[in-house]
């Protein structure tokens, strides 16, 4: 990385060479008006959000260290997909390598953008179900704990603000609204 001038909590300005997973693009756009304006957006190949539901209707969430924010935060199973791989798949991954658990089953529930103002992340959200555990693979940089919530639990979490991660938020109100279907 460039040397360059941090800020007073350490965080600096990176360029686009500094980036490992994220590519920024610009655009230029015509207005109704005639003139036009660069957009910037951030390319991101969307990440699978595992909502793993144990076999007595528990979901497990990690209890994760986000340095961004400097703040551990309750979280469901997260990932980017990795090139060429299907949303699904990448799902089973993760779900192993930040929990230890495995599941026989796994299938997509839904998908949204997670900030299409400036980003082309797509959240695409996992159902996990028939768990069986083994051992966590952690990434060297992630500090991960995990735990099992009752669904009443989780909602009394969402509201009092324990829970304040849009995409759990986003996952876990979506299962509670349509577990009877899934």
């Amino acid at each position: 990385m460039r040397d360059a001038k941090a800020s007073k909590n350490g965080w600096r300005k990176a360029s686009a060479s500094d980036v490992n997973f994220l590519r920024i693009e610009t655009k230029k756009i015509g207005r109704p008006d005639g003139t036009t304006k660069i957009l910037e957006r951030v390319r991101h190949d969307g990440a699978a959000v595992i909502v793993p539901i144990t076999a007595s209707g528990e979901v497990i969430m990690l209890r994760q260290y986000r340095p961004a924010v400097d703040a551990w935060l309750y979280e469901l199973p997260a990932g980017t997909i990795e090139k060429g791989e299907k949303p699904v798949d990448c799902g089973a991954r993760e779900l192993k390598e930040e929990t230890g658990f495995s599941a026989n089953e796994v299938k997509e529930i839904f998908s949204s953008y997670s900030s299409p103002g400036w980003s082309t992340e797509k959240h695409y959200f996992i159902l996990a179900r028939g768990l069986t555990k083994g051992k966590q693979r952690l990434d060297a940089d992630e500090k991960i704990g995990g735990e099992q919530f009752t669904t009443r639990h989780l909602q009394e979490m969402i509201n009092d603000g324990r829970i304040v991660d849009g995409k759990t938020i986003q996952g876990i109100c979506f299962y509670l609204q349509n577990r009877s279907r899934l």
